[in-house]
Formats: C-alpha cells, sequence, structure tokens
C-alpha cells in the first residue's frame, strides 16, 4: 500500500488450525438461518456439513471462501489466483506462500498465541503492558 511503505511498517498476520477454524465456522453458521440457506448447509454434524459444501464446489480450481480456505481468502489468495489460472495449481500455492513470506514480517499463530504474543511484543520493542488480553467468544 503506499500510505504503509513495507520500509517503515510492520506487517504481521495471525492464522488459525484449518480445522479449528472449520468448527468454529460450522457453529456459527449453523445457529443462523439465513447464513445455513446462503452457504447451502445441510446435515447436522461438522463431516456433513464439509461433505456438502465440498459437493457444490467446482472440481480442478483452487477454492477460497468463507469455509474453504478462509485464511487463503483473508490473505488474498483468489486475487493472486485469478492474475495466472493457467499455472499449475501446486506452483501458485508455493508461490503465494513465498509471497507472503516476503510480505510479512511476523505470522502469528492463534494455537499459539500467547507465545506470538511475546514475538511481537519482540518485534515492537513493546512492555510487557502493552500485551495485556482478555479471551471472548472462545468455546470451552
Amino acid at each position: 500500500h503506499p500510505h504503509l511503505p513495507k520500509s517503515k511498517t510492520f506487517y504481521f498476520t495471525i492464522l488459525r488450525d484449518p480445522e479449528q477454524q472449520f468448527l468454529s465456522n460450522y457453529f456459527f453458521y449453523h445457529r443462523n438461518e439465513k447464513l445455513r440457506t446462503l452457504f447451502k448447509i445441510e446435515g447436522d454434524t461438522p463431516d456433513a456439513v464439509l461433505k456438502n459444501y465440498l459437493s457444490l464446489l467446482p472440481k480442478n480450481t483452487l477454492t477460497c471462501s468463507n469455509i474453504i480456505n478462509p485464511m487463503s481468502f483473508d490473505l488474498g489468495f483468489s486475487h493472486f489466483w485469478e492474475k495466472a489460472k493457467d499455472v499449475n495449481p501446486e506452483v501458485q500455492i508455493l508461490s503465494f506462500i513465498k509471497f507472503l513470506d516476503k510480505e510479512f514480517d511476523l505470522i502469528m499463530i492463534t494455537d499459539e498465541f500467547d507465545k506470538s504474543l511475546i514475538l511481537l511484543k519482540h518485534f515492537l520493542s513493546w512492555k510487557i503492558e502493552d500485551v495485556v488480553y482478555l479471551r471472548k467468544m472462545t468455546r470451552a
């Protein structure tokens, strides 16, 4: 972004275990009838929902959405993919990973949130008071 040059900006993101993200989406969308209809969610178990959803996807394509590969979608893989659809999908994915590795100074991991915050504190020269947080909206 022109207003946030890489040389003067610390870029970081956070990634989540894909299975945990799918389950979170499942429980969120499962409770909302409008979203269940929108995403054609049928069945009562996460496995049934995933199977149903996967059957709706086009074959031989890389898909990013709120349910399938949501982190890739959020990080812009859809735009990356659109630019070079004729390239082998495996090559595209590896190129995208290299792009992300270059683009971000730190990639945090949700499952290691406390450790990730310590790394963020270190990179940004923060005090420990700068990384105090409260857990909200988590499943027990």
